[in-house]
C-alpha cells in the first residue's frame, strides 16, 4: 500500500500525486528517493482520460494541448511551481462508500513544489470536496512556526445535509463567492471573506472600501482570499502602505533594522528587538487573516488573535507587502 503525504490546499482545486516510474521533481523540497510513486498499470481501477473526454477540455483549459491525440495532458500552475502530467480517473475507497471516476492528475514532472502531491480543496468541480459531494469539511490549521513538527489535525469530510448549526465557543464568518461573471477559474475557486476593518493599536486604518469586498462586475477585483497554502499575508500596495504606516507609528519605541538586514532577507519594515523576551513585549493589537498580532482584521462577527511567536522572527518584527 502506498502512503502519500500531500498538501491540503484551499487555494487551488486540482488533485495530483507523483505517478509512473518516469516521475521527476526539479528543485523540490523533498528527497526524490523518498517519493512514493503511483503506477497506474498496477491498479485495476485506473483509467487515463482521453482527449475527447469533456473533462480534458475543462481541466486543460487552453489550446496549449491542441495536438492531444490520446491521453489528456495537463499543467497545473502554482505560485512558483508547476505539475505536469496526464489526467487519470481512479476509485477512492472510503470505509462507507466508493467514489468511482475520481479525477486526479498523474504527475510526471513537477518543479519547485514543497510536497509529493497536492489535494485541491477549492470551489471548482475538479476539487476533492466537489468530486466527493461534500457540503462541509473541517481542518485545524496548526501553527508550524516555520518548521515541521509531529503535530497534526484530523480532516473531517461531511456529506450529510447542510445545516446552520454552530459549535458553542467558536466564532464564525461567512465565506462568499466572487461575483465574477466570466470563466476565470482562478477567481471562482477561491474562498473569500469580507474584510470590514483593519485596526492597528486602537486606531482604525483608513482603507478604501473597494479593496475590502469584490467588485460586483466582470472583473471581480477586491476582497480577501483565505489560502491554506500561503505562508504570509499579502496586500495590495495601497492597503499595505496604510497598514505599514500605522504599524511603524505604533512601534515608535523600537529602532528600525539596518537597510542591510532588510536587503538580506528581502523584506522591509523590520525592527531591532535584540535582547527582549517575547513575554515582555506589549501586544497592542490582534488579527483575523494573518498578518501580525499587532493588527486586527475584522470580518462579520469574527476576529482572531494569533500567538506572538508567529510574527517575531529572531530579532525582527516583519510586515510582508
Amino acid at each position: 500500500m502506498l502512503v502519500f503525504h500531500i498538501l491540503f490546499h484551499t487555494g487551488s482545486s486540482a488533485v495530483w500525486f507523483p505517478c509512473t516510474s518516469r516521475y521527476f521533481c526539479d528543485d523540490c523540497d523533498i528527497d526524490p528517493s523518498k517519493i512514493p510513486l503511483f503506477i497506474p498499470k498496477l491498479s485495476s481501477s485506473s483509467k487515463f482520460i482521453d482527449c475527447q473526454n469533456p473533462n480534458c477540455a475543462r481541466i486543460s483549459s487552453s489550446n496549449t494541448f491542441s495536438g492531444c491525440q490520446q491521453a489528456c495532458p495537463y499543467s497545473f500552475l502554482y505560485g512558483k511551481g508547476t505539475s505536469s502530467g496526464l489526467l487519470l480517473s481512479e476509485t477512492l475507497d472510503f470505509p462507507e462508500k466508493l467514489f468511482t471516476d475520481f479525477l486526479v492528475g498523474c504527475s510526471i514532472f513537477s518543479t519547485q513544489l514543497p510536497s509529493a502531491g497536492i489535494a485541491g480543496f477549492g470551489r471548482t468541480p475538479e476539487s476533492l470536496p466537489s468530486q466527493l459531494g461534500l457540503c462541509k469539511f473541517s481542518y485545524c490549521l496548526i501553527s508550524q512556526r516555520f518548521n515541521d513538527t509531529s503535530e497534526s489535525s484530523d480532516l473531517v469530510l461531511y456529506r450529510g445535509s447542510s445545516s446552520d448549526a454552530k459549535t458553542p465557543g467558536l466564532s464564525y464568518t461567512p465565506f462568499r463567492k466572487n461575483p465574477v461573471l466570466n470563466d476565470s477559474a482562478f477567481l471562482r475557486e477561491f474562498y473569500y471573506v469580507d474584510l470590514l476593518k483593519v485596526i492597528v493599536g486602537s486606531k482604525s486604518v483608513n482603507i478604501p472600501y473597494k479593496y475590502l469586498v469584490p467588485e460586483n462586475n466582470a472583473n471581480g477585483n477586491g476582497s480577501t482570499i483565505v489560502d491554506s497554502g500561503t505562508s504570509f499575508t499579502s496586500m495590495e500596495k495601497p492597503i499595505f502602505d496604510a497598514v505599514a504606516t500605522a504599524f511603524e507609528a505604533e512601534m515608535g519605541n523600537f529602532s528600525r533594522a539596518s537597510c542591510d538586514v532588510e536587503a538580506l532577507i528581502g523584506l522591509n519594515l523590520c525592527f531591532n528587538i535584540t535582547g527582549l523576551k517575547f513575554e515582555k513585549i506589549k501586544r497592542p493589537f490582534g488579527f483575523l487573516v494573518s498578518i501580525t498580532h499587532n493588527s486586527v482584521f475584522i470580518t462579520h462577527n469574527s476576529k482572531m488573535v494569533g500567538p506572538i511567536t508567529e510574527y517575531l522572527f529572531g530579532s525582527t518584527i516583519t510586515l510582508f507587502p
